[in-house]
């Protein structure tokens, strides 16, 4: 279960910090290499946690960069690596068109940065992206969250894995 937290909470990254997350996904743009990883993770940390070291030496950053990019290789790698979470990501895109459909109006009007530009009288960029979908708010989300989960589970699975290797 720990390894299917991590493989999530790992595409929720890329999904909200890299600048091309679904293309990522989707085997469209090359997935983030060591210096993209560092600063996925550094803008996910806590503004507290942002602390500044004085006197350290460039290649104790350089390690550091590299040390948290190998972990998420091997939390992308449980998932059969990219193109494992790209078959994935196309295998639930073909089994749940709607709520796929929902999972990338979601990323692109509510949490890209159009968002902020619909103006729908008096309702937010969710409602109104849930409005013109049909579903309410609450399922729009969901819908949001779901699909990273469902990609996950659905690479972590070894005998998808199997028909991949085959």
């Amino acid at each position: 279960m720990r390894e299917y937290a991590a493989a999530v909470k790992a595409l929720e990254l890329v999904l909200k910090y890299h600048p091309c997350g679904l293309a990522v996904l989707l085997g469209q743009y090359s997935p983030p290499d060591a210096e993209t990883w560092d600063e996925i993770l550094s803008m996910d940390r806590p503004s507290g946690e942002n602390v500044m070291v004085k006197g350290g030496s460039p290649s104790e950053r350089l390690l550091s960069c590299v040390a948290a990019a190998d972990e998420m290789d091997q939390i992308i790698g449980t998932m059969g690596g990219w193109s494992g979470v790209r078959s994935a990501a196309e295998a639930v895109k073909a089994d749940y068109p709607a709520l796929w459909l929902h999972f990338v109006r979601h990323l692109d009007k509510v949490e890209g940065a159009r968002g902020a530009q619909i103006s729908d009288g008096d309702l937010s960029p969710r409602e109104a992206v849930a409005a013109e979908l049909d579903i309410s708010p609450r399922t729009l989300t969901e819908h949001r969250y779901k699909v990273p989960r469902l990609i996950a589970r659905k690479a972590m699975n070894n005998d998808y894995q199997k028909v991949l290797e085959w």
